[in-house]
């Protein structure tokens, strides 16, 4: 009787010790798949259209500023400030789903 006692608790205590690590070595292809496009393709991609619309915005400064006497020049400028505002909101926009995605999906 002793000996069935003690087989019950050494083989308890091995699998409360090694039940972690084989959930740990559960892991899911797919998640795999979906987190490395977002950070291998996908943040690149929306890094660079921010920086693109960065810098879209900051020429449309200078042009503003340097065109102050033409008034052709001014509304360029002032055109390229929005559209930078715009690309900079998009891109924000695009970062936030992406991420928002990826959490809800679990990837991350």
């Amino acid at each position: 009787m002793r000996n069935k006692y003690k087989k019950f608790v050494i083989g308890l205590s091995t699998s409360v010790f090694f039940v972690p690590f084989m959930a740990l070595a559960q892991t899911n292809r797919l998640d795999e798949i979906l987190y490395s496009i977002k950070i291998r393709i996908l943040g690149p991609l929306v890094a660079l259209m921010a920086i693109v619309a960065l810098i879209v915005f900051a020429w449309g400064i200078i042009e503003w500023i340097y065109g102050a006497d033409n008034d052709e020049k001014v509304a360029q400028g002032k055109r390229h400030v929005v559209y930078g505002i715009i690309g900079l909101s998009i891109m924000f926009g695009v970062w936030a789903l992406l991420n928002t995605i990826c959490i809800f999906i679990g990837a991350c």
